[in-house]
Order: C-alpha cells, then structure tokens, then sequence
C-alpha cells in the first residue's frame, strides 16, 4: 500500500512543470514500461495542428477530450496542457466515448477543513483502464527528464473547474487494479487553489475485494467510497474532498 500513500506526499500539479519522475519500474518481457507519446512523433503533426484548429476556434479541455480524432494525443505534454488551461466548469468525461469498462461517475464535492465549499478550484483527476493499464499500451509510462510517468501522461485524465458550490462531477469508467498486485482500485487526484497545490489523494471502493481491512484502515474512511449501481448498469460514487485551511493561498 506504500503506493495509495505517495498520494498524499507534497506533489506539483505541473501548473509550469510536471514533477520530477519516480524510479522507473523494472521492465519485463511483456513490456510493462512504455515511453509517453511527444510532440516529435512525425505521426501525430496533423493532430497538433487539429488541435490548434479547435483551441483557436474556442474548444475548451472537455470538447479537447472527447474528440475522436484527438484521443492519440492524449499522453503528449502539449495536449495535456492545453486540456488543463481550459478546464471546464464542474464536469467532464475522462473516458472517450466506447471505452470498455463500467461507466462510473464521479459526483463529488470540494471542502476546506471547516466544510466550506471552496468555488474554482482545479481539480486533475487520472487513473487506469478497466483492464488496470494507464497506457493503451502498457500498464505503466516512464519519462526521462522530468515528465511525470504515470502522472504526466496517463491517458485516462481530466481537468475540472468546482462550480461555486464546490461540485464536480468525472463522467469515466471504473478503473481497474494494477496487474500483478494487490493495491486497490483508485482514482488519483490533486487540487489546486489559486495556481497552488493543495491536496492530492485517491478514491477508492468500498466494494473492492482488494480493500482488506488493513488497506482500508491504511487509506483512510475519507477515501473510501460507496458504488451505487443505476437502473443502466452504471455506478455513482460521491466522495468528499476537504483541504486543510492551513494550505489555502491568502486572499488578496
């Protein structure tokens, strides 16, 4: 469980830069380490200038998204930065239309310590495939120089603004526990206030087997949230996110 408890270290939401890499998992004959998709792949230039096409004409990070023709570009810095500098207010798809896997959605709400709702936040949130994969084509990214692995590139990722109630809301799918290990299934997340960060954490399910008491008591009662299954087959999940006063910017 020493992963869930990264989630809560001191971390940089990549607001000018992404933080610096983790060590890089070791790497075994089923590749389960692939390098991020960039900018200098030659194949992805037209999609660039798409995208540039579709910023210019107003698009924001949800229509940015949900782009068919965009979903190669997610792992890529460029699109990803793009993606967060017009996050939308209180909701947005994270999973492109027909990505396999329980549609799941995220209703939650952002506090601080005295549960107040704090308006305008920027809430990143990213997390695995159903099949636990944060790549289409690995489980894991790995990035030299600085670009974050798994943080800075996973496909699966949004970008919200809280409404001024501090609600949002994460259209996606339920994502999957890591191959070959005995984590929990989660959604990591990380807030910032004001361009500060200010909490970060991960959401998990009630309902999952890999959740032992132990890993239960590990992560914390606020983490965990309850699955409720729709007449459609969906799930809702509501959790609460609460930010410690002590780390909100001074009001000017």
């Amino acid at each position: 469980m020493r992963h869930l408890l990264l989630a809560f270290l001191p971390f940089t939401l990549a607001l000018a830069q992404d933080p610096p890499p983790a060590a890089r998992p070791a790497e075994s004959p089923t590749e389960r380490v692939v390098s991020p998709r960039t900018e200098a792949d030659a194949d992805l230039a037209p999609l660039l200038a798409k995208m540039a096409e579709m910023v210019k004409a107003g698009a924001d990070g949800a229509a940015l998204l949900a782009a068919k023709e965009l979903q190669p570009l997610r792992e890529v810095t460029k699109f990803r930065q793009e993606v967060r500098d017009r996050a939308p207010l209180r909701d947005v798809a994270i999973a492109p239309a027909g990505e396999p896997g329980t549609p799941l959605v995220v209703r939650g709400l952002v506090v601080d310590s005295d549960k107040k709702p704090l308006a305008g936040a920027l809430l990143y949130a990213y997390h695995t495939s159903a099949k636990g994969w944060y790549s289409d084509r690995a489980p894991h990214l790995y990035s030299a120089g600085g670009q974050g692995g798994d943080f800075g590139h996973a496909r699966l990722f949004g970008y919200v603004r809280t409404d001024d109630q501090g609600r949002f809301e994460l259209r996606t799918i339920r994502p999957g526990g890591y191959p070959d290990s005995d984590l929990p299934e989660h959604i990591h997340w990380h807030l910032a206030v004001d361009g500060k960060p200010v909490a970060g954490g991960e959401i998990v399910f009630d309902d999952d087997p890999r959740l032992t008491p132990a890993a239960r008591q590990e992560v914390g009662a606020s983490a965990v949230t309850k699955p409720v299954k729709q007449p459609d087959g969906s799930l809702i999940v509501r959790p609460v996110l609460t930010v410690d006063k002590s780390r909100l910017p001074a009001k000017k």
